[in-house]
């Protein structure tokens, strides 16, 4: 998922869910590198999206993948995100 229809997914969920003087909001909760070595990092970011409302609370979950380069003074510079919803 490119990050454009990630942001038209969350405005569509937002839309849906956010009825009545909701408090909605999209937090990061887990910063997690899957695999490096001495070129490139492997990174997934995880956020929880909510919102509360007089009908309860709702959720969903999605994750940015991300893939950096190191370069020769082991700086990371992003090469790719992908979105996905879990």
């Amino acid at each position: 998922m490119t990050s454009d229809e990630m942001m038209e997914y969350h405005r569509q969920w937002l839309q849906e869910n956010r009825a009545g003087g909701s408090d909605t909001s999209s937090r990061p909760f887990a910063n997690i590198d899957l695999w490096e070595d001495e070129r490139m990092v492997l990174n997934r970011l995880f956020y929880l999206v909510h919102s509360l409302s007089q009908a309860g609370l709702r959720y969903y979950i999605y994750y940015a993948e991300n893939t950096f380069a190191k370069d020769a003074n082991d700086d990371l510079v992003l090469i790719s995100s992908t979105y996905h919803i879990l």
